[in-house]
Parts: structure tokens; C-alpha cells; sequence
């Protein structure tokens, strides 16, 4: 079965709906191609999820956030309910097929892109399949005996769904951090293994930090900017939105009962092997975090700004005396740990694109969302264009672009 549309976006998520409402309003005629539902990556979230993003952050083209509560923070399944209610707003034709190729067609002038035994024919392809593509577990997980359970950190929802026994959470970033704590509060007893990470502090000065970081300018900072391309994977600085927005402060992880350990180094069996660089590791998240509210004192003071003190410094030079341990070695039987959450990230994946449109990581070559192929379009990357492209705060700004090239291609 053959059909034939002039625009086929690929993903239902923000970055596919927010592309299909700047062609719904330009009268551009096109599909979504979803192979779930509408915001499938965030149904994936664990139970208790929070967006780390303000909801004054919501700003999806045509549809800001309008509520009475700016600065909470949506729940997992209000994130889902708010992609549903914009849908609705505009009715995008949007078909659950799951896409299995993309590739061109022998005219040159259309792309053949495959979904369930159909293929649709289209003038353009925007690829809008995020970011979080394949999770991404070192191959030396394949070395742990297996007594212990592994899970990625996008298999995790609660504490109840995983075995009796301690906990070994790997990696420290946003998923990683709010496990750790959800687990630890559960009463688990939990290791965490520490990698490089930021640390931003969540309120400073009287507002909340993506507060001063929008009024500093550092979400429109453009991706030529960045010292090499490698930079577009390093981790988001984690905070927390969970109980109105909250600090993460490993140290005091360390306080409450979680055993901080370095970066893995190697595992055999049940015996874990970790590097000695703990302390080095948050001395760099630290390091983050006065860099970050160094540039907020410089703004406030350049501009005059009447704020109040904060004495947010003089707490993190407290924590900074909490004595921890260095641990190198690791025996999971006698920890009693009977589950290891790997939360080491996404690595992307777009081998089903049948076309040379990938760099040596594997990363699609763009200018903008604009692929090296005329009528292919990628969104929703980290650094697509600024540093918020793949943020709902964001994403909007990329999709008004795209749409706008994608209309001028049909008015050809």
C-alpha cells in the first residue's frame, strides 16, 4: 500500500505536535506518524516524576502555559494531559504507525518512508523523535553475576517494583539523583556512583534559578557557541522539581543515608572496582554551582537590581565538611545490593534512516534543523539550534523555523 502527502512527521511528542500546528496555521497538509500515543517518552517516567522546568517554562507555540500556578512544577502525567489538551486544540491527523525506514526514492525528489507494511510517499520528512532514543548500558553490565537485577533508569517507577535488597544507582545526573533520593526515602539502603555532573541550585536571590538563567540569556545561547560538539551530550546540572522545586546537594545525600561512590572503573561477579575521584567529581558540581551564581551577582549587580542576600553559599560551605568516605571497592553480596539501576543516559539512534545523514557519533548533520538532504528535517535535539531546543520552553521556536522552510519548499 502506497500513499502520498507532502509533509510526514515522524513522533508525537512537543517537537512533532509544535512542527504540525505551524503547518496546521500555515495550511500546509501533512500526517504525524506515532508508533504509540501522544507524548509516549514521558509516559515512560517513574511514578513520582516532576518536570525540573517552571511551568512558566510551558510554551508550546500557541498554547502557553495560562494557569494559576507558574512557578510549580507538572507531574508526570500532567505533562502527558497538557500535550493532549494542545492537541486538541488544533486536531493534527496523527496515525499509529510505527516508522521503520526512511530512504530515497529514485526520483531524488521524495522520500519512501516505511511503516507497517505501508509506505508513504512524502515531499518532506521531519524527524521529531527526541532525544531519548536508545538507552544507553555499558557492556560490562554483561560481566555482573546474575543474582543481581539490572534496569535502565527508563524501566525504574517506584521502589515497590524492584526486589527486597540495596540499591545501586549508576550515575548521577537528573534520573539518577531523584532515584537515589526516592529510593533512600523509601527506606532502601542505596549506593550512588558520582560522575560529572553540575550542580544547580534551584532557588537563589529571591527567584528561582531558570528564572535569572531566562533573564541571563543562557537559554538562547546558539550551539556555535559550545567549544566542541561533544558538549551537546554532556548532562543537564541536577535540581529537583519534586515538592515545589528542591535542591540536590549530593553531600547532603551523603547526610541522609546514601553511600556516594566514585565513577565505575570495572565490575566482575559481585565485586565492584571504582575510581578514587569522588571528592573530584563534587568539587566539579560545586565548582558548577558558584559559577552559576557568580553570574547572577554580576547581573544583579550591573543592572541595578534591588534583590535580597542569599545564604545559599554559606550552606554549601557547611556541607562541604561533611567527611565521606572513599570507596574503591565495592562487594555487592555483602552490601546486600540486589539491583543496580544503570541511569547513564540516551544515545541516539537513527540507523533506520536510510541515508547518509549521520556524523561519527552518530549524530545527524544540520544547520537548524536543515539535514544535508533537500526536505529533511530533524527537531527536538539537544542544541538543535540554543540550549533550550529540546525543552518545551523551546522547542516552539525551532518548529516556527522548520515550518517555515518547509512552506516555502511547497510554494515552489
Amino acid at each position: 500500500m502506497r500513499e502520498q502527502v507532502d509533509v510526514v512527521i515522524i513522533g508525537a511528542g512537543q517537537a512533532g505536535l509544535a512542527v504540525s500546528y505551524h503547518l496546521t496555521e500555515r495550511g500546509c497538509g501533512h500526517v504525524i506518524l506515532e508508533k504509540e500515543r501522544i507524548g509516549a517518552s514521558w509516559r515512560k517516567k517513574w511514578d513520582s516524576f516532576h518536570l525540573v522546568t517552571p511551568n512558566w517554562m510551558l510554551q508550546l507555540p500557541g498554547f502557553p502555559y495560562a494557569g494559576t500556578d507558574p512557578d510549580g512544577f507538572l507531574t508526570r502525567d500532567e505533562v502527558t494531559a497538557y500535550l493532549e489538551r494542545y492537541a486538541e486544540r488544533f486536531q493534527p491527523r496523527i496515525r499509529t504507525l510505527p516508522v521503520t525506514a526512511v530512504r530515497m526514492n529514485p526520483d531524488a525528489r521524495t522520500y519512501a518512508v516505511e511503516a507497517s507494511g505501508t509506505t508513504i510517499l512524502a515531499k518532506n520528512v521531519v524527524v521529531a523523535t527526541g532525544a531519548f532514543q536508545k538507552k544507553k548500558v555499558p557492556a560490562i553490565g554483561a560481566r555482573i553475576d546474575e543474582s543481581i537485577a539490572q534496569l535502565h533508569s527508563s524501566e525504574y517507577r517506584n521502589p515497590h517494583g524492584l526486589s527486597p535488597g540495596s540499591v545501586l544507582v549508576i550515575g548521577a545526573g537528573q534520573s539518577g539523583c531523584h532515584i537515589a533520593k526516592e529510593l533512600n526515602e523509601s527506606g532502601r539502603r542505596v549506593y550512588l556512583s558520582v560522575g560529572g555532573s553540575g550542580r544547580q541550585p534551584r532557588r537563589y536571590r529571591g527567584k528561582d534559578t531558570m528564572r535569572w538563567a531566562s533573564e541571563l540569556g543562557m537559554y538562547d545561547q546558539p550551539a556555535g557557541l559550545l567549544g566542541s560538539p561533544a558538549e551537546k551530550f554532556a548532562s543537564s546540572p541536577y535540581v529537583s522539581g519534586r515538592n515545589r522545586g528542591e535542591d540536590i546537594h549530593l553531600r547532603r545525600f551523603a547526610l541522609d543515608g546514601i553511600t556516594l561512590l566514585g565513577r565505575l572503573r570495572d565490575i566482575r561477579g559481585t565485586t565492584v572496582k571504582l575510581r578514587p575521584d569522588l571528592l573530584d567529581s563534587l568539587a566539579q558540581a560545586d565548582e558548577f554551582a558558584e559559577a552559576f551564581m557568580d553570574g547572577i551577582d554580576h547581573y544583579i549587580s550591573k543592572s541595578n537590581l534591588i534583590v535580597p542576600e542569599d545564604d545559599a553559599r554559606m550552606n554549601d560551605e557547611r556541607l562541604k565538611r561533611v567527611a565521606l568516605p572513599i570507596i574503591e571497592e565495592l562487594d555487592l553480596a555483602a552490601a546486600g545490593i540486589t539491583t543496580i539501576v544503570w541511569a547513564t543516559g540516551y544515545a541516539p539512534d537513527f540507523e533506520w534512516i536510510d541515508l547518509p545523514v549521520r556524523d561519527r557519533d552518530g549524530y545527524p548533520v544540520h544547520d537548524r534543523g536543515v539535514a544535508n538532504h533537500p526536505g529533511l528535517y530533524f527537531i527536538g535535539l539537544a542544541w538543535l539550534h540554543k540550549a533550550k531546543s529540546p525543552i518545551l520552553y523551546g522547542v516552539g521556536e525551532d518548529a516556527a523555523y522548520i515550518s517555515s522552510h518547509i512552506a516555502d519548499r511547497l510554494s515552489m
